[in-house]
């Protein structure tokens, strides 16, 4: 069905962003704090719930092109 309709499957981003916790909470104490791909990864995704939270209320269609021009360049810099 996927391929029918030109999708692609990405999983739960929630339980991505988890996993990045995860890595974090098994650094060292003395670099939980810093700078790192997993603080970077959660806060790409936290950018993405943004995206989310300014599209509730609108249309279907007015959601798919916020998501269009906001989250889709944003997901590919996460996938990257």
């Amino acid at each position: 069905m996927a391929e029918r309709y030109q999708l692609t499957h990405c999983g739960c981003i929630a339980h991505a962003r988890r996993r990045f916790f995860e890595a974090i909470k098994a650094l060292p104490k003395s670099e939980q704090k810093a700078a790192t791909a997993a603080h970077e990864s959660v806060r790409r995704i936290d950018a993405l719930y943004d995206i989310e939270r300014e599209a509730k209320g609108l249309s279907d269609a007015e959601r798919a092109l916020l998501r269009q021009q906001r989250a889709v360049q944003r997901l590919n810099a996460l996938h990257e």
